[in-house]
């Protein structure tokens, strides 16, 4: 029952409950766990106006991107998303770490996409909270119900969106670019498609994190709940960025 976050699986609970020596130990609740989130998105978007700032503006066009922190939040996303698999209780401090580095780098690309889309940044962040909301709403009131089809189905986009990107990107190594970064309909269509699957990814989040608190998992994996939670949160946002962005390129 677990998703294709890789921090929201019952093995990686399981290995972060061992680590930390805390068998038996219970409290983690699904109230705690969306606040510590609401704080790592905050966190967030904070370091995303420093990441705004490192890239320098005249006149409408680049001058300068200190590339220093940007490879710095680079190499640090990495580190930690390694470190978080021994983190244990630890775990608070990756969570953190990781909502800090994703915010210098996001807030730089995103500084990039405004210039060339005034307007698109803000609108991007209204819109994943939008869905984030509505999302968590359809599943507190049942109205959509995490069965297996439903995981089956999102994990097969999940796998499909990951290894259309990933074709992508060794693609453009070569010089080869696919339609998604084109102003094509089709680039728009799988733009929205992106945005689709990382929104249907929400539910099996909630739920997992359902599932792990009525099990009694300690009190400090909330910290991982979030830290799963955030993942998918900041995929969505970058998913929304791209979507708005092909609209208007076309």
């Amino acid at each position: 029952m677990s998703t294709r976050n890789p921090a929201l699986s019952f093995k990686s609970f399981d290995r972060q409950i061992a680590r930390a020596g805390a068998q038996g130990e219970t409290g983690m609740t699904a109230r705690g766990t969306y606040l510590k989130t609401a704080f790592l998105f905050a966190l967030f978007l904070a370091t995303a106006v420093f990441g705004w700032r490192l890239i320098n503006v005249v006149d409408g066009q680049i001058v300068s991107v200190n590339l220093i922190w940007l490879i710095s939040g680079l190499v640090a996303t990495i580190g930690l998303v390694i470190l978080s698999r021994f983190a244990g209780r630890y775990i608070w401090i990756i969570a953190i770490g990781y909502a800090l580095a994703q915010g210098v780098m996001v807030g730089a690309l995103a500084r990039t996409l405004e210039i060339q889309f005034p307007g698109v940044v803000f609108q991007a962040v209204l819109i994943t909270l939008a869905l984030y909301v509505a999302a968590w709403l359809l599943y507190t009131t049942g109205v959509i119900k995490v069965t297996q089809g439903y995981r089956t189905m999102v994990l097969i986009g999940t796998i499909g969106v990951g290894l259309f990107l990933g074709v992508n990107l060794l693609l453009s190594l070569f010089g080869v670019q696919l339609t998604i970064f084109q102003g094509t309909w089709l680039s728009f269509a799988i733009a929205a498609f992106i945005v689709l699957i990382a929104v249907l990814n929400l539910p099996l989040d909630f739920d997992f994190i359902r599932q792990a608190s009525a099990g009694g998992a300690p009190k400090f994996m909330e910290w991982q709940g979030a830290f799963g939670l955030i993942i998918t949160i900041i995929w969505l946002y970058m998913a929304v960025l791209r979507l708005l962005s092909a609209s208007r390129s076309r």
